[in-house]
């Protein structure tokens, strides 16, 4: 194998990994941005929940 040929197979090799180190970073961080929405889906429902509860306590003491 000629130089050139060597030059371009490392050149491929390195652009390869970098590619698949990028998209596993690029995972990562959509699994964490994934997490992060549904804690904040979490919070929202149980936030919910206790604006519904307070609102029907506050209603049947006024009647």
């Amino acid at each position: 194998m000629d130089e050139e040929q060597s030059l371009k197979n490392w050149q491929h090799d390195m652009n390869v990994k970098s590619y698949s180190a990028h998209k596993t970073l690029f995972e990562e961080k959509i699994l964490e941005l994934v997490e992060i929405n549904n804690t904040i889906h979490r919070c929202w429902k149980s936030m919910s929940i206790t604006m519904s509860v307070l609102l029907e306590v506050n209603f049947f003491k006024g009647i």
